[in-house]
């Protein structure tokens, strides 16, 4: 967690704490990754935290997810948990995380979330303090219900939490870097096993298994052959891979719970000649779309400009047509983080920030080709994350 700007920006707008409610904000709050937030509908897990040079932290939690919690949290979270669950042997003096897990199940401190959660805000004195809450993870009832349970005020803050983890830390940085480049050697490695026939499924599965073996796990698998992969979020399937076929990845993993998001073009064979031409076009054209916007990504650059830049770049390199609503996007516990590179968007580029920068063109008839590169902002520039595109391939 980027405490350093959490603080900032509470402190700026006027907040004496911030609460998440939504699986990517608890998990970047407290390194708490809930599966059943993920996989579970209705599950409720919260974070509490408080700025300061040492900002407090509780978890607010089902108490049957307290193993994973203390095999995950980051060191001062504090465990609210709530519930009950049955585990037998339970001895808070069992050494290492079986005693902390022990702790857990017996401090079970409410039967419901809503109790826990206002009994953490009591803990911190915070009754009647002015609180951000993600209001994405709440229910309209549970709003209501959390209002009349304490004086505080509670304000929406899910477009506050966007903010604060729009600049990443060198910890997450890293992570996406790993996650970048283990989707491009598996982008690379796929394509080293084409082989006439193959269908859209065996291919995917080669590149998902790639990633798997690396430590990461499937994401985004868009992999689709010939006119199919004019299709923006097509669907792989058994189409068979023929000579001359276009092939399109736009793809990624989770590593750490960070996310990753590439995409890559490649032709079967050679086309018919006039096919091939236009194809070579338009990917050259897409790439210097994405080299010309990384190019003038700097600290101060706005989002809405290097939309501009992309589009007005791809457009001079020979395809005046290209419209686009968005030509990139920040990346981080979630798949999209803000900013987005759209037009309009004003908002100022920073060290830290991490971004996905695309120019896709999809022609029914045609194909797809799409050109998707990931950078970190620095104090002066970008530095590639993931390996630059290079010229379009035949394999």
């Amino acid at each position: 967690m980027n405490e350093r700007r959490l603080n900032h920006l509470l402190k700026q707008n006027g907040y004496d704490a911030i609460v998440a409610t939504t699986l990517p904000n608890v998990f970047y709050s407290t390194g708490f990754y809930s599966l059943g937030q993920k996989f579970i509908s209705g599950t409720k897990v919260f974070s509490v935290i408080v700025p300061g040079s040492t900002p407090r932290v509780a978890l607010v939690l089902s108490v049957g997810e307290s193993d994973m919690a203390v095999e995950q949290i980051r060191p001062g979270v504090e465990l609210w948990p709530y519930g009950q669950f049955f585990v037998y042997n339970v001895d808070e003096n069992l050494p290492g995380n079986d005693g902390r897990f022990s702790g857990a199940l017996r401090g079970s401190v409410a039967p419901g979330h809503m109790e826990a959660l206002v009994a953490s805000l009591k803990h911190f004195n915070l009754e009647n303090c002015r609180i951000a809450v993600d209001e994405l993870g709440l229910t309209p009832a549970e709003w209501s219900r959390l209002a009349g349970m304490l004086p505080a005020r509670f304000e929406a803050g899910n477009s506050l939490w966007k903010e604060i983890r729009m600049a990443k830390t060198p910890e997450e940085v890293a992570n996406l870097g790993k996650a970048a480049r283990i989707t491009s050697e598996a982008i690379d490695y796929s394509l080293a096993n084409l082989k006439e026939g193959m269908t859209e499924n065996d291919l995917a599965m080669i590149y998902e298994r790639y990633l798997l073996e690396q430590g990461a796990a499937p994401a985004v698998s868009v992999v689709l052959f010939g006119d199919h992969s004019a299709y923006p979020n097509g669907v792989h399937g058994e189409r068979n891979l023929a000579k001359g076929d276009l092939i399109r990845f736009d793809s990624g993993c989770v590593y750490n719970n960070y996310y990753a998001d590439l995409a890559r073009n490649a032709v079967f064979g050679k086309p018919a000649p006039g096919v091939l031409d236009k194809i070579r076009k338009y990917h050259e054209a897409m790439l210097r779309g994405v080299r010309d916007a990384i190019a003038a990504m700097k600290p101060g650059m706005t989002a809405g400009r290097l939309f501009d830049i992309a589009v007005e770049s791809v457009r001079r390199a020979g395809v005046p047509e290209f419209e686009r609503t968005h030509c990139g996007h920040g990346i981080g516990a979630e798949l999209y983080d803000q900013p987005v590179l759209r037009k309009g968007v004003d908002v100022g580029l920073e060290a830290g920030m991490v971004f996905c920068v695309e120019t896709p063109y999809y022609e029914l008839g045609l194909g797809g080709i799409q050109v998707e590169d990931t950078v970190v902002v620095t104090a002066d520039g970008v530095e590639y994350l993931s390996p630059a595109t290079g010229p379009l391939q035949i394999v």
